[in-house]
């Protein structure tokens, strides 16, 4: 079941970044990823269970992201606004698929300890690549 989940989401975000390079749409999304009519969604089934699907028919894409990594993903808490280049890439994923990006704020250990039980769709953060990292992921 996890692998199968894995799998899902891998192609999920490879889907995600083939749309993004095969739109010939050249308007640009809302820094807050209101989702468009406009989107891969528009041609999923969203009968089935898998994950895009669940996506597609929620109208949402639940993003798991780290509130204090600034500069990449961060949380104002004055403005009630996240910024930062995960965040934009949240938002142009959601964008691309037609949904609303629905930030959430997770701890780094809760994100790569693999253990989603449901609570996201997709992780969106970046990552400095090292040796132990290699051999957890």
């Amino acid at each position: 079941m996890r692998n199968a989940r894995t799998r899902v989401l891998v192609g999920l975000a490879v889907l995600a970044v083939i749309g993004a390079a095969c739109a010939s749409d050249s308007s640009t999304s809302s820094a807050q990823g209101t989702g468009s009519s406009n989107g891969l969604c528009q041609s999923i089934d969203t009968s089935g269970s898998d994950a895009l699907a669940n996506v597609c028919s929620s109208g949402t894409l639940r993003v798991a992201t780290d509130a204090k990594y600034a500069p990449q993903s961060s949380f104002n808490v004055q403005t009630g606004t996240w910024q930062g280049f995960d965040v934009d890439v949240a938002n142009e994923i959601a964008s691309r698929l037609g949904v609303k990006a629905e930030l959430q704020d997770q701890k780094w250990g809760v994100i790569t300890a693999g253990s989603w039980n449901d609570r996201w769709d997709v992780s969106v953060g970046s990552m400095t690549d090292t040796i132990d990292r290699e051999k957890l992921f």
